[in-house]
């Protein structure tokens, strides 16, 4: 009996380290996890402001409405769009970069790390036919 005493301490021992490097790897990991979903969301938005864009242009030849509309739908999502990130080429087609943060646990605390929170995603659209 005793040894069944000492088998159950070490897989209590064993069961508690395994639980505290999961949390560890699942707390570094977030943010990972969390910049990689901004990226992807990010650019996906972009691509869909810079379609919108360019058929607002296209049907009301108002770049500046144009900008200033999609630049509102932007900052709804969160994202920023500053002026000179948003071109108009001569054939019509649109092309916007914006800029959005990525969500953190451990990164925005540590100066080295912050830069990989600010995304930039490049969208281009075209207006539809």
């Amino acid at each position: 009996m005793k040894g069944s005493s000492q088998d159950g301490a070490i897989v209590v021992g064993w069961l508690t380290k395994l639980a505290l490097v999961v949390a560890v790897i699942g707390f570094l990991g977030y943010d990972g996890v969390s910049i990689a979903t901004a990226h992807v969301s990010a650019s996906d938005r972009a691509n869909t402001l810079a379609s919108e864009a360019a058929d607002d242009v296209r049907q009301s030849h108002d770049i500046n409405k144009s900008y200033l509309v999609i630049r509102a739908e932007a900052e709804a999502e969160g994202d920023t769009l500053a002026p000179k990130d948003f071109q108009v080429s001569s054939n019509g087609n649109v092309t916007i970069i914006l800029g959005h943060k990525a969500n953190s646990l451990w990164m925005d605390h540590i100066s080295a790390f912050r830069h990989f929170l600010s995304i930039r995603a490049t969208g281009t659209g075209a207006p539809a036919s």
